[in-house]
């Protein structure tokens, strides 16, 4: 049959969740993991926040500007959609270097981003960024020559490529009556 958990059980949980897999609690306190599961639920539950030791691995690379030093890679995360890293904190997600320049400089006032010197997305260091505007940003990538003007004429988003996609939308939805 179920038992309660006393207090001091309650307590054991919680002290040695970081240090103990639920296996070892389950058989210092004579209880089932699914029990050790259940209780934790539980917990969440009532306000209960599981506190981790978990830190951010990350690797020195050289930066393209040496006058900078070394950029500060994560390891630990994924990048996502245009190399910038993303981190979930308190239940909101953030790009990386986002959340380092407000862990410490406080908040981005609003019309303004974080813009990296060394031009790296996934990089962290926090000598590497700074606060610009859009037109900054922009200023800044042309003058470091990111800015291609001379792309090619089938590239993704030209004119020639969308009118292209377009007739062929419109030769095989008239073939097979789609319209």
């Amino acid at each position: 049959m179920w038992e309660k958990w006393t207090e001091k059980e309650t307590q054991f949980l919680i002290e040695n969740l970081g240090k103990m897999t639920n296996g070892e609690i389950s058989d210092s306190l004579r209880r089932t993991t699914s029990s050790i599961s259940n209780r934790m639920t539980e917990l969440k539950k009532s306000g209960f926040k599981r506190r981790t030791n978990k830190r951010m691995k990350f690797k020195r690379v050289p930066c393209i500007y040496p006058e900078l030093g070394d950029c500060k890679v994560s390891i630990s995360r994924s990048k996502c959609y245009g190399g910038y890293i993303r981190i979930q904190r308190n239940g909101r997600r953030y790009r990386l270097h986002r959340y380092v320049w407000e862990l410490y400089h406080g908040p981005i006032p609003d019309g303004l981003s974080v813009l990296h010197k060394c031009d790296n997305p996934p990089c962290y260091e926090i000598t590497h960024l700074f606060l610009g505007t859009n037109k900054d940003n922009m200023e800044d990538a042309a003058k470091k020559g990111r800015m291609n003007k001379n792309r090619p004429l089938n590239h993704k988003g030209s004119r020639y490529n969308v009118q292209r996609r377009q007739r062929t939308w419109f030769c095989v939805s008239s073939t097979f009556s789609l319209r």
